[in-house]
């Protein structure tokens, strides 16, 4: 099975290779729509997994263009599954309607890249094979590792990566050095009331404090990301000033979950 992922965020990227390793799957990485363009030159892949917002050209986009091309050459193409934040009827219409064969919503859960795999048809020569067993790694977390955090569901997070004492960590340290990236994205745009800058890069934000479950920062890009969409600054500075004020909280507590768990 060769599998393209199509995703520009880093924390996204890896939950989302980790997971395909688990299931005895590697994959290529695209951070545009421009590279999936790219790699369908340089080589045949069975599935797609295509984040929708993305620079340059989205995925909406370049589902398009792929199903254009593979329609003029006749040749068979690979299945396209949406992986999106927005799972509103109307988003997952939206997706099916530029061509994409199917929808996980964000964060994409194991069980179902396990179905999507399960439902891709094999079209491409290499002989990889998933694995029906995997390593599992079985923590034995005190309970105060998992409590007394008010700004992120320690929890959630723990179910979500599978215990997986090795990657919640390299998460949490991806994050913190990718969140200041973020932050600096969200206010050169308001600065400069770019409204497609807004919303990129607070969606960004969005998907990668949404892999911790940090329902308020989640709640605030989110906001945001409404307001660059509607070309609409006039509560954007405040909102931002809101998230200055979440943000090294959230990242307190997961630098202390981190020690917590190593």
């Amino acid at each position: 099975m060769c599998v393209l992922l199509a995703e520009d965020n880093k924390i996204n990227q890896m939950v989302a290779l980790s997971m395909l390793r688990k299931m005895g799957y590697s994959a290529d990485v695209a951070n545009n729509g421009l590279e999936i363009l790219t790699a369908l030159d340089e080589k045949e892949y069975d599935l797609i997994l295509m984040d929708v917002m993305m620079p340059e050209m989205d995925g909406i986009e370049a589902t398009k263009e792929v199903c254009r091309r593979f329609k003029k050459s006749g040749k068979t193409r690979p299945r396209i599954v949406a992986m999106t934040a927005n799972a509103m009827a109307k988003d997952r219409q939206r997706c099916l309607r530029a061509g994409m064969d199917d929808f996980m919503s964000k964060p994409v859960l194991l069980a179902d890249l396990k179905e999507m795999i399960l439902k891709t048809p094999k079209i491409t020569k290499s002989t990889g094979k998933g694995v029906s067993a995997q390593d599992e790694h079985d923590l034995e977390i005190e309970t105060a590792a998992v409590h007394n955090f008010e700004h992120f569901e320690s929890e959630k997070v723990l179910d979500y990566f599978d215990d997986d004492q090795d990657m919640i960590p390299d998460m949490i340290d991806l994050f913190l050095k990718s969140a200041i990236d973020y932050m600096e994205g969200i206010e050169n745009a308001i600065e400069a009331q770019n409204g497609p800058d807004l919303q990129l890069s607070s969606h960004t934000l969005k998907g990668s404090v949404r892999t911790f479950y940090a329902d308020r920062a989640v709640e605030i890009s989110q906001a945001l990301e409404d307001l660059g969409k509607n070309q609409n600054f006039d509560n954007a500075r405040k909102l931002y000033e809101e998230l200055q004020k979440e943000m090294p909280l959230l990242q307190d507590e997961l630098e202390k979950f981190k020690d917590k768990i190593a």
